[in-house]
């Protein structure tokens, strides 16, 4: 289940609200199901859930322009919003593979997922780059995250360039850990896809910033999904 939120309408005076959101639920069947509307929150020790109201409105992973139309909403006065479908593209769906699989400790599959360095010298003499996580640590990382949502912006495909024959384009995201103790970092930026030996999309690298210290909400973190990703100055 992959949710976005809106900002919390609250009351001061009885420390309640209502917070607008959408949730999309990726079927095992490779199918996608989405729902909006308003989960109503109380102050009790920190704000928790009290009820929600939810009504299907496609069967696809809605596109931004509907997200932002839907989330900028309020719960009290919410109207029908058209729902345009989301245009996914491989570079997408190998990154949600990716995150798929550390959510569910396929610490093995996900590592696979990353480009292995051709064997030879580059072009230019130099040994080949391997950009790829610590093989050894990979998966210590995420000992203590409980789970991670990717959201992911519009793919930018850059192609070969001379000695890269690998490289094929730009991906912007951001990711939102949830931790065993319960805490939440965001963090935002952009992966490097290439071709992995077998010809299959992978991860050459990455960077990514911390943006925040909680979990995000859509009209917050939305805009860094159209990041300049080449300004980040990735190698690959």
């Amino acid at each position: 289940m992959l949710p976005y939120f809106g900002a919390l309408e609250s009351s001061s005076a009885t420390q309640s609200g209502k917070v607008i959101s959408v949730l999309v639920s990726h079927q095992n069947d490779g199918s996608v199901q989405t729902y909006y509307g308003c989960y109503d929150v109380v102050y009790n020790n920190g704000w928790r859930i009290q009820d929600g109201n939810f009504t299907q409105i496609a069967a696809y992973q809605p596109d931004s322009a509907t997200l932002n139309a839907i989330l900028n909403q309020s719960c009290y006065n919410l109207q029908p919003v058209g729902v345009m479908l989301e245009q996914t593209s491989e570079a997408e769906n190998v990154i949600k593979q990716y995150y798929a699989n550390i959510n569910l400790h396929n610490y093995e599959a996900a590592y696979a997922m990353w480009l292995q360095p051709l064997p030879g010298p580059r072009p230019n003499g130099a040994p080949a780059a391997d950009y790829r996580p610590l093989a050894t640590s990979f998966a210590t990382g995420y000992f203590n995250t409980y789970y991670i949502d990717i959201y992911t912006g519009p793919y930018l495909q850059t192609g070969a360039s001379a000695g890269h024959s690998y490289l094929d384009g730009y991906l912007p995201a951001v990711l939102i850990g949830h931790h065993t103790d319960n805490t939440f970092v965001t963090y935002y930026g952009c992966y490097v896809m290439g071709y992995l030996p077998n010809g299959t999309l992978g991860i050459v690298n990455g960077r990514f910033l911390q943006l925040d210290n909680n979990a995000a909400i859509w009209p917050n973190f939305a805009p860094y999904l159209n990041i300049d990703c080449s300004a980040l100055n990735i190698l690959s």
